[in-house]
């Protein structure tokens, strides 16, 4: 018998124009969203003053993922 569950789970990350992620956090399906972009807002404030020439862009997104273990016969 297989047994199914749904992980839900947050990504915020910082990224500059070569796609290289400079800061990276995980947050748990209860976590609240004000936090997660309060984190990508603090991280932007750190690097744009540091790094003048580049470019820097802050994602929050959300992945669902269905796990389903699958017992031995």
């Amino acid at each position: 018998m297989a047994v199914t569950t749904e992980e839900q789970k947050y990504e915020a990350y910082v990224a500059n124009d070569e796609g290289e992620w400079l800061t990276h956090a995980i947050f748990d399906a209860h976590a609240d969203i004000g936090d997660m972009w309060a984190f990508v807002d603090a991280a932007l404030a750190r690097l744009r003053p540091r790094y003048p020439n580049y470019t820097f862009t802050g994602t929050v997104r959300r992945y669902d993922q269905v796990i389903t273990d699958i017992a031995h016969p």
